[in-house]
């Protein structure tokens, strides 16, 4: 009995050993191969989170853009909208207070500024007038003095 068990039991241990020798090897080669297949699926799943970023980033970026050609446009259709209806304003309310201011302006001086021209005429024809007067006083008064004194020699 005593050399059964101790043959007995060195096979079990042999047998042990050897099973725990493979079963390492490959336990630790399927160990390996499932860290190296799980360090594979990290860095795929921190590679598509990186793409994903990156889409996100140039979707956030494309949605800024958007946005401000958005606002251009729209800033520009108010400058239009702005323009049309100062436009509009002008054409009918605009050209009506330049045509009243125009009526005025051309029923005032039609009164006095007829009234002015008047004077300014009258004025020229007066000073005219007198100028002439004079000269033929002055004219006159010449003669008459030559006259006198002509006479005076004699």
């Amino acid at each position: 009995v005593n050399g059964n068990s101790s043959s007995g039991r060195q096979q079990l241990i042999s047998k042990a050993k050897s099973k725990l020798e493979d079963n390492s090897s490959s336990g630790i080669q399927q160990l390996i191969s499932k860290a190296k297949a799980g360090r594979q699926q990290l860095i795929w799943n921190t590679t598509a989170h990186h793409q994903l970023i990156s889409k996100a980033k140039a979707g956030r970026q494309q949605l800024i853009w958007n946005t401000t050609d958005h606002l251009k446009e729209a800033h520009l259709e108010y400058k239009a909208h702005l323009a049309k209806s100062k436009l509009e304003d002008n054409s009918s309310s605009g050209i009506q207070q330049l045509l009243s201011k125009a009526k005025s302006k051309l029923e005032d001086n039609s009164s006095s500024g007829r009234q002015q021209l008047i004077s300014k005429a009258k004025a020229k024809l007066n000073w005219k007038t007198k100028a002439k007067k004079t000269a033929a006083h002055l004219e006159y008064k010449s003669s008459w003095n030559t006259t006198a004194h002509l006479k005076g020699k004699s």
